[in-house]
């Protein structure tokens, strides 16, 4: 009775792990499958330990030798450990999961796996940056596949010889750049200050979507129709300059 209820009370507890990792993360990793195996061995261990106990067998001094033991092999493994558990973070609390595109301090680019001790990312230049859990979960990591829109601000300085009725025209001219563009709204121009070489027009846009390529492309249209707008209506931008005034 003892060894046929133990049997399937590990079965049960076996397929309940799976099911709770399965649920908790869609994909599987190296890093997973290591914390499912240790979560089944800790049950095992347990289950193993009372039907043991109920067979009569004095467990106190292995249980305690085994807690000396491990107690020493953490101190020894304190680093390695500290990994493990980060990654387990990592895969739990999904701050990013692979295939996604994130930025870490200087470095940028794709998930490519998340293991027991380090993550691996590929650069945008190709190269693969191996960093270990513990300092992705203490540094500041920035998702990109979580991002939905871009908001981009920039900065016209146009020249000082530039009338008013021009003035009051920009508006008009900007918001019709707009136009014809895929996944990119206007949301404000103004007027914001009178600089030491130039009157300067603050916009302010979003694109959207998450794709950064596609960002670039929308934003090189964007700035190539206003170049091309203001030309025709011969508004010039303005460049640092200086008037020197020599007194005879």
């Amino acid at each position: 009775t003892v060894f046929i209820g133990t049997l399937y009370a590990l079965k049960i507890s076996s397929a309940l792990v799976d099911y709770g990792i399965e649920k908790s993360s869609k994909k599987t990793t190296v890093g997973l499958k290591t914390f499912t195996f240790f979560i089944k061995f800790a049950v095992w261990s347990f289950i193993l330990v009372l039907v043991l106990s109920n067979l009569g067998y004095n467990l106190t001094s292995i249980i305690t030798g085994l807690g000396i033991g491990g107690i020493a092999i953490g101190l020894a493994l304190q680093n390695v450990l500290g990994d493990f558990f980060s990654g387990i973070i990592i895969l739990f609390d999904k701050p990013f999961e692979i295939g996604d595109y994130i930025k870490v301090g200087e470095f940028s680019g794709t998930v490519r796996s998340i293991g027991v001790k380090t993550t691996r990312i590929t650069l945008l230049d190709g190269q693969e940056l191996v960093i270990t859990n513990k300092d992705l979960t203490e540094s500041r990591v920035h998702n990109f596949k979580k991002l939905k829109k871009r908001r981009k601000a920039i900065t016209l300085g146009l020249t000082y010889d530039t009338s008013l009725a021009k003035l009051k025209k920009v508006p008009a001219l900007i918001e019709k750049a707009f136009k014809g563009l895929e996944k990119i709204e206007l949301d404000r121009v103004h007027l914001v200050e009178l600089a030491s070489s130039s009157k300067n027009f603050e916009i302010i846009y979003y694109i959207n979507s998450e794709n950064y390529k596609f960002y670039l492309d929308q934003n090189e249209k964007l700035l190539l129709k206003i170049i091309e707008t203001f030309e025709k209506e011969k508004i010039e931008f303005a460049f640092p300059t200086r008037t020197i005034h020599i007194e005879k």
